[in-house]
């Protein structure tokens, strides 16, 4: 019998030769095996991941969580603020928590008076915003229409959506 940690390393060494060009029969053999098995364990196996701030390539899977998630958080954003999101507004994502943090240390590195944590001064916002997330959302940035913008009303930032609702922003510039 074969025990959860053994079971454990052998479904991460497939999952990792799984993200390597099936060129191999052995690799094809596998992607095969991998993608009979997507709806019932790859899924999960994908939420478990990218939860973990690691978010593995499955492209149908990932592609359609992607799709969904941006449309969950373009309409919530646009029924919260209709003036300042519409389709000229960015929403991507989503994103990982490390992804995230990695992005905004990057960009506080650039500001030599500012702490250096993701988000800067914001870094206690961003621990509380972190705590609310739950297995399913969507953590996603946002930037609103240029004429936001242009008239003095425009945001940033990052948006946690869950079953097509806000469940909090965390603005990063605003004007």
């Amino acid at each position: 019998m074969v025990d959860v940690t053994q079971r454990r390393t052998l479904l991460t060494a497939a999952l990792g030769l799984a993200l390597l060009d099936p060129r191999e029969p052995e690799l094809r053999l596998l992607h095969t095996w991998l993608d009979s098995w997507r709806e019932t364990i790859m899924m999960p196996a994908l939420v478990a991941v990218s939860l973990c701030g690691v978010l593995i390539a499955l492209p149908d899977a990932q592609a359609q969580a992607s799709e969904t998630c941006v449309k969950e958080a373009r309409a919530a954003l646009e029924v919260d603020s209709p003036t300042a999101f519409g389709p000229e507004a960015i929403v991507e994502g989503p994103k990982t928590i490390a992804t995230v943090e990695r992005e905004e240390l990057a960009n506080i590195a650039k500001c030599s008076h500012c702490h250096q944590t993701p988000f800067g001064y914001q870094y206690p916002e961003w621990e509380q915003f972190k705590r609310l997330i739950r297995p399913g959302d969507c953590l996603m940035f946002f930037r609103s229409i240029p004429y936001s913008w242009a008239h003095a009303f425009g945001s940033e930032g990052y948006v946690l959506v869950r079953e097509g609702r806000i469940v909090e922003i965390l603005a990063t510039k605003i004007q």
